[in-house]
Parts: structure tokens; C-alpha cells; sequence
């Protein structure tokens, strides 16, 4: 699907978003904390409350909506003291830095994990910074968590002044906003682990509530299903696994799980040998069967291509 990791993080951050802005059901603390870290502790666990305003003189009722945001300082509602515009663009700077330096810290911890004995002489280097510093992904990145920041901020003050109070749903509303950023870097790892987290936090609530069965092991069998899964995929599908999982896999099976013979998944129209094209193991004739020899007399160039 186009934008389908931009959709599912959307998705994602409007439950996270719900939760954070709620009073009783508040994100696991690793998450929390991120989302405190990128857009403040001041949209934290609000209570909802249910406000209720004069009525509008003739003058205010001429105002349009975009010029009360703009014009007024702030919503009685609002967790900032100074104009909701100047709160949602201060986080958007400080987002923006942020994403930035992050984007180059991991770049100069990759180099350094890779070739720790030239990464001193590469910093000394003024063409290597001018080109490390001017890489379009710490642009990117940048960007990601400038919206990410300026706009839940944005968000969660627009629909203050539009449901003139506070509600969790506010939150919703300005983490499928904020989540739109993805668009500016596409992050299909960032929305599945989100997607995942957001689902395992729905999983414990429904438990704790009684609206669903407390299944006995659950961690453990869910994770025996999933590894065995992960190697099923490295197995057969080993062209659709992630580079990061592939190397892991390769470590801890000291490199077995790129010895399987896949040309022989041929004839049921997979193309599981696809990233190995040369490779054929050195089979010990006498343990293989006749009809192995018959269907294969020649190895690898049996297999059709």
C-alpha cells in the first residue's frame, strides 16, 4: 500500500496519543517518556474537563476561528502559559534539532562501529564533515521530528479551543496529525514496532479490565511463535527478511542458515534461492537417496533458471 507505514504510525500514535492524554490509562513508561521527550511534559495526562464559556460577544463572534488562534494567547484549558502558535513552533525548532543531531550521532556511531581506528582522522577531515553534515537523511530526519513536535502541539491546542476543554481525545487527534511527518522519512520499522507496541498495550488493558482471558504464558508463547516464524521466513521467504534480522540469524546459527540447499523448493514455484544462485552444498554422495541423484545428476545445473 502507498504510505502504508505513514497510515499505520498514524493509527498508531492517535491510541498512543489517547493515552497519554488520558488520566487512567497512561502508555507503558518507555514510550511515555519518548513522547514526553519529543513534545513536552505539559500534554501529560490532562483530565478531562468540561468547560464552558460565555457567551460570545458580537465581536468575538465575527472572529474566525484561525484568527482566535492566532490573535488570542492561549486556551484556559491550555498547559502553556505563552500563545499556543509560539508553544506548537518552539517545539517544532526544538524537534528539528533534535532529529538532526540524533540523525548525525547515529551516522558517526555506524562509522565508528564499522572502522573505529579512522573515524578520529575522518572527524579531522573538513571534506568528510562538509559531507557528513550536509547528508540529505539528517534533513529528513529533521524534519520527521520537527512536525512530529510542533505539530501534536498544534493539534492538541486546536482541538482545546475547538471543544473548548480538555479531553483525551485531543490527544488522538494531534497524534495522528503528529504522526504525519513520517511522510518527510519513511520508517516501515518505526510504524510496525509502534503498531505492535500499541496492540500489546490494548492486549493488557483488555486483561486487566476483564474484557479479555488472561492466557498462562502468554509472553512465552507468543515469542516461540514469532521466532519460529522469523525462521521460517529466513528459510523459505529469505529475500523478503530485513538485512538487521538476517545478520542475527547468521551469528546465532554461525552461518548454518545460509547453507540450506533452497534450490530444492524450486519445483513448488518458490523462489527462495533467489539471493543464492551459485550456491550448492558439497553433498557426500553415499548419504544421498537415488531419487535425490535421479531428480538432481548434475547439482546445480539441474535446476532450471
Amino acid at each position: 500500500m502507498r504510505h502504508g507505514s505513514v497510515l499505520l504510525f498514524s493509527l498508531s500514535m492517535g491510541l498512543l496519543g489517547w493515552m497519554y492524554h488520558s488520566a487512567h490509562h497512561q502508555p507503558p513508561p518507555f514510550l511515555a517518556s519518548l513522547i514526553k521527550y519529543f513534545v513536552g511534559a505539559g500534554e501529560c495526562g490532562s483530565q478531562t474537563s468540561s468547560l464552558t464559556q460565555s457567551e460570545p460577544t458580537s465581536q468575538q463572534g465575527r472572529e474566525t476561528w484561525f484568527a482566535r488562534v492566532l490573535c488570542n494567547p492561549r486556551h484556559r484549558s491550555c498547559p502553556h502559559s505563552s500563545s499556543c502558535l509560539h508553544y506548537a513552533l518552539k517545539a517544532m525548532a526544538s524537534g528539528g534539532v533534535k532529529g538532526f543531531l540524533g540523525s548525525l550521532a547515529l551516522k558517526l556511531l555506524s562509522i565508528g562501529t564499522r572502522s573505529p581506528a579512522s573515524l578520529p582522522r575522518l572527524v579531522l577531515s573538513p571534506t568528510f564533515l562538509l559531507k557528513l553534515l550536509l547528508n540529505p537523511d539528517h534533513l529528513r530526519l529533521a524534519l520527521f521530528v520537527a512536525w512530529f513536535s510542533g505539530a501534536f502541539r498544534f493539534g492538541a491546542c486546536a482541538c482545546r479551543r475547538l471543544r473548548n476543554g480538555e479531553s483525551p481525545t485531543n490527544g488522538a487527534v494531534a497524534g495522528s496529525l503528529a504522526a504525519l511527518g513520517m511522510w518527510f522519512n519513511p520508517s516501515p520499522s518505526l510504524a510496525l514496532y509502534s503498531a505492535w507496541k500499541t496492540l500489546e498495550v490494548l492486549c493488557c488493558m483488555g486483561v486487566k479490565s476483564g474484557h479479555l482471558p488472561a492466557v498462562p504464558y502468554a509472553t512465552e508463547l507468543l515469542y516461540s511463535i514469532m521466532t519460529g516464524y522469523l525462521f521460517h521466513v529466513a528459510a523459505v521467504h529469505q529475500q523478503y527478511i530485513k538485512p538487521s534480522y538476517w545478520r542475527l540469524l547468521l551469528n546465532l546459527t554461525d552461518g548454518r542458515m545460509a547453507q540450506f540447499n533452497r534450490h530444492l523448493l524450486y519445483p513448488y514455484k518458490m523462489d527462495s534461492a533467489r539471493n543464492f544462485n551459485g550456491f550448492w552444498p558439497d553433498y557426500k554422495l553415499e548419504d544421498l537417496s537415488p531419487a535425490f541423484l535421479h531428480a538432481y545428476p548434475d547439482g546445480l545445473v539441474s535446476i532450471p533458471q
